[in-house]
């Protein structure tokens, strides 16, 4: 067995099983919004304006109100998916983005992330193909020591 069939039996993909994950998480993000909001130090009106900053070539736009309900746990209002990325970048924290992918085992991955995984899989594929390689050696140099 390759590196690369353990690899692919490791199947460890919550989108595809058939047990759904429970997926009730508007307070863990309203909760991890708040908290990203305090370590920030930016203050809530800082923290809108950073916010609309992103939006600013959307046609959205959110108010104190609209942010107050929704970082309400007592109301029955959650965070919009569109202004989520807004949230991040104003925060400059992608916790909140985690804290949603969490329960379907992922996580966010940056371009360097990214690049990384890229280069792990080419070094086990090169490994492999370096073994083949190996491989076949040894069987063109056994069938030249037989057919002497």
């Amino acid at each position: 067995m390759t590196q690369r069939d353990l690899l692919d039996q490791l199947d460890l993909d919550l989108l595809t099983t058939e047990n759904a994950p429970s997926l009730d998480l508007e307070l863990d993000v309203i909760q991890i919004i708040k908290q990203c909001e305090r370590n920030s130090g930016l203050g809530r009106d800082r923290f809108l304006d950073r916010i609309n900053l992103c939006l600013r070539d959307t046609g959205q736009k959110v108010t104190k109100i609209q942010l107050n309900k929704w970082l309400s746990p007592s109301q029955d209002n959650c965070v919009p998916a569109w202004v989520m990325p807004a949230i991040c970048w104003a925060l400059q924290s992608i916790e909140p983005m985690t804290a949603m992918l969490n329960p379907l085992g992922f996580k966010p991955a940056d371009m360097r992330a990214d690049l990384l995984r890229q280069k792990a899989e080419l070094d086990v594929s090169n490994k492999m193909r370096q073994k083949e390689s190996r491989d076949i050696e040894r069987a063109l140099q056994q069938m030249m020591i037989r057919g002497r």
